[in-house]
């Protein structure tokens, strides 16, 4: 075999190579038991931080991720649509004290939310899951009385629907946002026959769009399917424009932990471009590491858990009580 054959061979070998590793990156099965690959990254503790771990392998395989990409933040926010202009300002209900103002989890995670942040005016916000831009929002009061805006992301196009014709004042996207570095398609989820549409449940049902991959049997039973093209959350925070965002919400059925651990890894492997104060995210399973809290410290936040299902991260740079 001739040298510049054996150079070919190797070539197409580091890249299947490189493809296979970049493959098992982005489907967890380098993370699955950290602790067991001590000798490969250095790591003798079986009790660090599972998310430093990752960070050290984003690090390792860097040449493999896909890198910023114009194009496709140009048609991201070629996607963007600004709000209608003859938007009503007001609306039969109150943002202050809203119908839904007695849902548990609604209230526990408003009150805190509104304690960190009103006294900050005209703040901004990026809200992953945005549904119909008011039931149970965590947005909407900041928008409506303290004067924020910022990007409404919604992937299910009925909810988006509903959205547009909403009283918010912010620009939507109509788009599914995932957690990785490229975008793919995905299988998302819906109830099949909710509510009727003046029932509370219905409005809670429609909420509970989501990633197939994290519905449960359940869900699958009771439920509609259809592809969609995700984009990556790191991808649609640039294509908003905001570089400072004071709230970063993470209202999804599943995969609300996965987003949050996507944005703190990414973030950091990129120098921090994106200063945010405060993330909220949902995720009804288990706490995936019971070291979660120093996790998050180590990126320069501070957990709270306000419920089973919803969970606070908060920049040490702000001060705050729980509610």
């Amino acid at each position: 075999m001739s040298q510049q054959r054996k150079n070919r061979l190797y070539l197409w070998a580091g890249i299947l190579t490189a493809l296979h590793l970049r493959l098992w990156l982005q489907k967890g099965y380098l993370f699955r038991n950290a602790h067991n690959i001590d000798n490969n990254i250095g790591y003798t503790d079986p009790e660090i931080s599972s998310l430093l771990i990752k960070k050290k392998i984003l690090e390792d395989y860097e040449s493999l991720l896909i890198h910023d990409d114009q194009q496709l933040y140009d048609h991201l926010r070629r996607m963007i649509e600004q709000p209608p202009a003859m938007k009503a300002h007001h609306h039969p209900i109150n943002p202050d004290i809203p119908a839904w103002i007695n849902v548990t989890s609604y209230n526990r995670t408003e009150s805190n939310l509104r304690a960190l942040c009103s006294s900050t005016y005209k703040g901004t916000f990026v809200e992953i899951g945005a549904q119909d831009g008011l039931w149970l929002s965590n947005t909407w009061w900041l928008e409506a009385t303290m004067g924020w805006r910022g990007l409404l992301v919604e992937g299910d196009p009925k909810n988006y629907a509903n959205l547009r014709e909403s009283p918010r004042l912010s620009p939507t996207l109509p788009t599914c946002a995932c957690e990785g570095k490229s975008a793919r398609m995905e299988k998302m989820l819906r109830i099949k026959h909710p509510a009727p549409i003046t029932s509370d449940i219905g409005k809670t049902q429609r909420g509970r769009t989501m990633l197939a991959k994290f519905a449960t049997p359940t869900d699958l039973y009771l439920g509609e399917t259809w592809n969609a093209t995700c984009y990556p959350l790191m991808s649609v925070l640039a294509a908003s424009g905001y570089k400072k965002i004071d709230l970063l919400v993470f209202d999804t059925a599943g995969g609300g932990y996965e987003m949050m651990e996507d944005f703190l890894l990414s973030n950091d492997e990129l120098g921090n471009p994106y200063k945010v104060q405060v993330i909220l995210y949902q995720d009804s399973s288990v706490l995936r590491s019971n070291t979660l809290p120093q996790d998050v410290q180590n990126f320069g936040y501070t957990y709270v858990l306000i419920d089973s299902s919803h969970h606070l991260l908060i920049h040490k740079s702000m001060t705050f009580s729980v509610v």
